[in-house]
């Protein structure tokens, strides 16, 4: 087997088994029908991405397995991405568009009301890692100050 395909696949099943440590230890209990849910489409996205990396973007597979502090250059970015991991317990700009969501969601869907207040303190991090690496771009991606011309809302659509 690929080495990179078989980091994957410990990396996926050792995640799931976070999430689902993180999901039913809480509640105490593995009937939480709510928590099968979200662990089941999270899974399917997840693995879903992974593989479609795996088949047409090797390089960027590779950068995704290597995530966290520790693989960051800058360290504005390490200091960002350390906080990051911490409010998430749970990484271009799409995706943050949708972390939003998930850390809206994923509460939600588990009925956990009290973790929608980790939102405020978190979405001043968010917003920092995602300006700070606006400028990191910026200096060291040829074309990103034209696509940001471009680009004029490239967050929240006809806002920012």
């Amino acid at each position: 087997m690929d080495p990179l395909h078989r980091q994957a696949i410990v990396q996926g099943v050792l995640g799931t088994l976070f999430f689902v440590v993180l999901i039913f230890w809480p509640a105490g209990t593995f009937d939480y029908w709510q928590g099968w849910l979200f662990l089941g489409i999270f899974a399917a996205a997840t693995v879903g991405f992974t593989v479609y990396l795996a088949i047409y973007d090797r390089p960027l597979l590779e950068r995704r397995l290597k995530g966290g502090p520790q693989h960051e250059r800058e360290w504005s970015q390490k200091i960002i991405v350390s906080l990051v991991l911490l409010a998430f317990f749970a990484w271009r700009h799409p995706m943050y568009a949708g972390a939003i969501w998930l850390f809206v969601g994923m509460p939600l869907a588990l009925g956990s009301w009290w973790s929608l207040g980790l939102i405020v303190p978190f979405m001043p991090v968010l917003l920092w890692r995602l300006l700070d690496e606006e400028k990191i771009l910026q200096r060291d991606l040829p074309g990103y100050t034209d696509y940001m011309r471009r680009v004029r809302f490239r967050l929240v659509p006809f806002v920012w």
